[in-house]
Formats: structure tokens, C-alpha cells, sequence
């Protein structure tokens, strides 16, 4: 089962009507109470979720219009780590659109005025009010907030010019629509396998879907491995430079993905990567199978 799109409030439904085939979508209705009780009967902890709509922009570089990806959500003292945001990132910045990544805080009421220059004192993005509910409950499953900013600090909610932010804000959520997709059908369980050396790319190449190669597009020996790669049999084989340059629709139906890093790739890149893969569901890690 690919991941369910929650959408909170109806125009937002509205926006997104026929930009999403293929997807279950779920209209929450607004805050956490409704959203909470939406997502239990949707069975979100099975699927996984993303969750899109508006939110009012916190940080003075969030404008009207742009979009924002959860890197965590925060409600109170609980915080949510979404870990799959850079894959999710990278989907929407491919669609021309300007994207910001970081936290989202979500609160139980509509925030305005006072209430939205404290909310950015905290150092999130984003505010909005299901996310933190809806999280809860996916629990462990798959989950992703995707956002398009309605209102800003600068440009509060209640003033001349909302609804001209308004149009420009679900707009941009309906041009979203195809991250939003290749994310749900991201999802799942995985092997991922760790090849270390050409001839362990040799032997990887046949028994995965994809094969990922981290390292710089400037590395002689990055672009070597992907040439090892696809000449091995890799149905596909990709270099990328860190997490973000991961194409979602590679992935979609990949349920064993080889990688490997260049010979100068710090290991961190490789961790993030594999932290990415995780937070799009269960990743099992395995050394490549002998063949002979």
C-alpha cells in the first residue's frame, strides 16, 4: 500500500482535486482533534502518510508561495524527526518551485499577530496545526509534510493582499502535486546492499533494482563505479552527490537498491542517505551475495 495524502481543510481538497491519481487521499478536516480522529480511521499506521496543504511562514526568508518540507515537527515538547524530507526536497526543487527545509511547529489554534512573532522566535519554519496528530498517528509508519505558505509575518493573514496569497499559495500547492505523488509511491520496505569495491559493485549490480553511487560529479572514480554499474546489468545505476539528488521516482518500485560511494565520499553522505531511505520505510542492510 502506497502512503495516504492527508488534506486538511477543503479548498486545499479543492486545489489538489485530480492532480493526484493513483493516490488514496484522506481530507482530515482542521486541527489536531479532527485530524488526530481522521488518521486513526484511515489507518495511517499501515499506509504511512504526507500530509499537504497551506501554513503561515515563520522564518523571514519563507515568503508567500514557497514551499516547505518538514525536516521535523514539533508540538509542545514532542518532536517528530521526519527523515525522508531531502528526498522530498529535491522531488519539488526538480519542479522549479522554491523550497525550504527545517521544523514545523504545529499549534492548536490558528496563529496570528504576537502569536506568530514567538512561534518564530522558536527557530521553526512553519506553523500549521494536523501535522503533530497525524504523525502520532502513523507512529512508526512512513510519514512527510509538504507545505505551501499562505501568510507570513510580514504578511499577515487578516490584511489587503490574502487573496491574491492565497491563489498564488494553492497554486503552488497544486504544481506540488507530482513530489507529493512520487513520495507515497516511494514508500516501503527495502534491502538496501553496501558495496565497497568495483568487484563488489560487479557482484551488487545484478541483484538490485537501482544502484546508487555517492560521490562528486568532478570524481573520475564516482563515474567509474556507475560505468562498472550499468556495465555489470544494473537495471539503473545513478551518481548523486548527497541525498537530495535522489530522483523519488527512481526509487518507486526499487525494493533492492545497491550503494556505493566514491573513494573520497565522506561517510556521513552515505549514513544520510541511508537515514533517508529509512524514513520511507524498513530498510534491511545486507553485504552483497557471493556469485561463482
Amino acid at each position: 500500500m502506497t502512503a495516504t495524502v492527508c488534506v486538511p481543510l477543503t479548498f486545499e481538497r479543492l486545489a489538489l482535486r485530480g492532480a493526484l491519481p493513483g493516490c488514496r487521499v484522506v481530507h482530515t478536516g482542521m486541527g489536531p482533534r479532527r485530524a488526530r480522529a481522521a488518521g486513526a480511521a484511515a489507518g495511517l499506521a499501515r499506509s504511512g502518510a504526507i500530509v499537504a496543504g497551506v501554513a503561515g511562514g515563520l522564518d523571514p526568508r519563507v515568503r508567500p508561495g514557497d514551499i516547505v518540507v518538514a525536516t521535523e515537527v514539533r508540538a509542545g515538547a514532542a518532536v517528530t524527526p521526519v527523515p525522508s524530507a531531502p528526498l522530498l526536497a529535491g522531488a519539488v526543487r526538480r519542479l522549479g518551485l522554491p523550497v525550504h527545509t527545517g521544523p514545523v511547529i504545529c499549534t492548536t489554534t490558528v496563529a496570528g499577530g504576537p502569536a506568530l512573532a514567538r512561534l518564530a522566535a522558536t527557530g521553526a519554519l512553519a506553523v500549521e496545526m494536523e501535522a503533530a496528530a497525524l504523525a502520532e498517528a502513523a507512529g512508526g509508519a512512513p510519514f512527510a509534510v509538504v507545505r505551501a505558505v499562505l501568510d507570513t509575518t510580514a504578511h499577515p493573514l487578516l490584511r489587503p493582499g490574502t487573496p491574491a496569497r492565497a491563489l498564488r499559495a494553492l497554486a503552488n500547492l497544486r504544481r506540488v502535486a507530482p513530489a507529493v505523488r512520487q513520495w507515497a509511491a516511494a514508500t516501503g520496505e527495502r534491502q538496501v546492499v553496501l558495496a565497497s569495491a568495483r568487484s563488489s559493485v560487479r557482484v551488487v549490480a545484478g541483484q538490485v533494482d537501482l544502484v546508487l553511487v555517492v560521490g562528486s560529479t568532478d570524481s573520475s572514480n564516482s563515474l567509474r563505479l556507475v560505468e562498472v554499474a550499468a556495465r555489470a546489468g544494473a537495471a539503473a545505476a545513478h551518481l548523486v552527490q548527497d541525498a537530495g539528488d535522489v530522483d523519488l521516482g527512481w526509487l518507486a518500485g526499487a525494493r533492492r537498491v545497491g550503494i556505493t560511494a566514491g573513494a573520497s565520499t565522506p561517510p556521513q553522505l552515505v549514513d544520510g542517505l541511508l537515514g533517508c531511505l529509512a524514513g520511507l520505510g524498513p530498510v534491511t542492510l545486507r553485504e552483497p551475495r557471493a556469485v561463482g
